[in-house]
């Protein structure tokens, strides 16, 4: 497939062409396909135009040949170029084709942008051999082509940052259990699953209730749209579904896909788990120590992506995880703050943590938004491209012995965006200023992107090179962001249920 500048080209439709340069340069990407393709090309227009002019190839890399790390739906995103979701493979080249550094631009059709650059076109689509696609199925897989795939078994994407890797259930057939008791009990077994969640699993009763000591804070009681606690300030929720999960993927259908009720606790030893496209709601809302969405501990692996919460944890024990394109909906009539905003956002405090936040909303909560530590605890964390947006208390708040990294997060009518103890976090970094956004070059081979505030509070300025330094090691699983200015749009449109 060739796409031809033709300024310097005369001649009508059907006639020899003319050339006025000596030289022809036929771009291309630099994979033995699209070489083989230039090389036919080249045959085609020597044989039409004779020895004048010569040709030569000049290869070129786009954006999916160089960056190994982002995954190919957010790096097509910020690359831009003339066509969102090909333009990782054909921005650059297109722009050698502008400035005249080639004269012909050789695509596989598959990669062809439907729109064009200005002043080139579609010079010719070459006569395919085989026109027939082809798929490619593991050799222990039950299927054996695409009809036979059954409908919502693909998790949509591919894992990334700390959980890259993280395949789930993998390619086994994917089915929706009948009720809570079937859920609950593959949940639990040993067998790998793509577990569709097809409706709403409503665990509210089923286990009855009970009557116990609580208590309320005088300041914000009850009566006042406060919550109560259980117990004497103890953490005493309620059993969460299932314990040590392996090798299991939950996924939601459209918007189909609620768990009510009761949360995931992924316990010690859980290892490579996808949770994607799910909404857990209604989670004992008037109760602190009520349960969360989801606990996380000690897992290897785990990717919650597309997904709608109350409260996150991470608790001890070291964890690998990756939380994106979710949306954390603070709403609420029941308010530890009493303002209608959620408190206990997400905590993450496993010492040993290694979590990735990108592209999150987190949006009318009032605190722990996220939490990230605890005395004592030694954690990494990555914050990208999240969108903080009204929220009436504090967002990040950091404890010592935290490794951060926040860059390109945007934060709009935020009364806290960071807690003033995080400060005492010796390395975090937050890139605050031009020098320091560059500075990140020497560790991470690339500048840092800047955060964006506005009708926010105090936002510390944290640049400690220590911070920097720890974050080398893990480099490779450090994803690259867009730039803050897209963020809105990218995670409004993008974050929650039923946006896949």
């Amino acid at each position: 497939m060739s796409v031809l500048n033709p300024t310097q080209w005369h001649g009508e439709v059907g006639e020899t062409l003319q050339y006025t340069s000596s030289e022809v340069a036929v771009g291309c990407r630099k994979s033995e396909l699209t070489l083989v393709q230039s090389r036919s090309v080249i045959s085609r227009l020597q044989k039409a135009v004779g020895s004048f002019p010569a040709f030569r190839i000049a290869t070129g890399s786009a954006a999916g040949d160089t960056d190994k790390q982002t995954p190919s739906i957010l790096l097509s995103k910020q690359t831009g170029g003339s066509d969102i979701g090909k333009s990782i493979w054909t921005n650059e080249l297109e722009l050698d084709l502008v400035t005249s550094k080639t004269q012909i631009l050789v695509h596989s059709l598959k990669d062809m942008p439907t729109t064009l650059p200005p002043k080139c076109l579609l010079g010719a689509i070459p006569e395919r051999e085989d026109a027939s696609d082809a798929v490619i199925m593991r050799a222990d897989s039950k299927f054996i082509s695409i009809d036979e795939l059954p409908p919502g078994s693909v998790v949509k994407g591919s894992s990334y940052g700390f959980a890259a890797g993280v395949t789930g259930g993998g390619s086994v057939k994917a089915a929706a259990p009948k009720d809570i008791k079937e859920f609950t009990t593959w949940l639990a077994d040993s067998t790998p699953r793509v577990i569709l969640i097809d409706k709403t699993f409503n665990f509210i009763g089923s286990e009855g209730s009970v009557a116990s000591v609580g208590c309320y804070q005088k300041t914000c009681p009850v009566s006042s749209g406060g919550q109560s606690y259980i117990g004497m300030l103890s953490c005493t929720g309620s059993n969460m579904v299932s314990q040590q999960i392996n090798n299991k993927s939950l996924v939601g259908v459209g918007s189909k896909g609620v768990i009510q009720g009761k949360g995931i606790h992924l316990a010690k030893g859980t290892k490579n788990i996808i949770i994607q496209n799910v909404h857990f709601t209604n989670i004992n809302p008037g109760r602190v120590w009520g349960g969360d969405g989801v606990q996380i501990e000690g897992s290897d692996g785990v990717w919650i992506d597309h997904c709608k919460f109350s409260p996150l944890q991470s608790e001890p024990n070291p964890s690998r995880v990756t939380v994106s394109n979710s949306e954390f909906d603070g709403v609420t009539p029941t308010s530890a703050t009493c303002n209608s905003d959620h408190y206990w956002t997400a905590m993450f405090f496993g010492p040993g943590d290694q979590i990735t936040l990108d592209r999150n909303y987190w949006h009318d909560v009032s605190g722990r938004s996220p939490k990230l530590g605890a005395d004592a605890v030694k954690m990494t964390v990555h914050a990208t491209n999240n969108y903080f947006a009204n929220n009436k208390g504090h967002d990040f708040d950091i404890y010592k012995g935290v490794t951060a990294l926040l860059e390109g997060n945007v934060f709009e009518s935020i009364t806290t965006p960071m807690t003033s103890e995080s400060t005492a976090a010796t390395t975090v970094y937050n890139a605050p200023d031009s020098a320091s956004l560059a500075a990140c070059s020497a560790s991470l081979d690339r500048p840092c992107v800047a955060n964006s505030l506005s009708n926010c509070g105090q936002w510390p300025s944290l640049k400690s090179t220590a911070a920097l330094s720890g974050l080398a090691s893990v480099k490779g699983s450090l994803i690259k962001p867009i730039q803050a200015s897209n963020v809105k749009n990218v995670v409004k449109t993008g974050a929650g249920v039923g946006k896949l």
